[in-house]
């Protein structure tokens, strides 16, 4: 029962709208039926993880350091500002933390999409 009464009219509605009332939650719900049958999850998630350490390690062979070490599909290596700025025109990545005056760690993130050849484009464009 609702206490107030100028929440009374419509609050059925309002619940609703904002995602309280699922009435087809089972159809939110069965995408991860899928996902985790025959170990796809964890398919996916080797995908994005070995993608990482081959990106992780292209970059390490370019001389660059990390601002972390990762076993995920995250990775922050440690370029010079002027690089960021120029790999930032033809990838999507943030800056993570400013290192010192010139500078910086990316935040670089694989998924489960991502095609081994982006992988490779991205360390030959590093390259310059």
């Amino acid at each position: 029962m609702i206490v107030n009464p100028a929440l009374q009219p419509d609050f059925r509605y309002y619940l609703k709208q904002h995602g309280a009332l699922l009435a087809k939650g089972r159809a939110l719900g069965v995408q991860f039926v899928g996902l985790f049958e025959n170990g796809l999850y964890f398919e996916l998630a080797r995908h994005a993880n070995r993608l990482a350490g081959r990106l992780a390690e292209g970059i390490r062979s370019q001389g660059y350091d990390f601002l972390s070490q990762s076993s995920s599909n995250q990775i922050f290596p440690i370029f010079p500002n002027e690089l960021v700025e120029r790999m930032q025109q033809d990838y999507g990545f943030y800056v993570w933390a400013p290192i010192g005056a010139d500078r910086a760690a990316a935040r670089l993130v694989t998924s489960w999409a991502t095609p081994e050849d982006r992988v490779d484009r991205f360390l030959a464009d590093l390259r310059g």
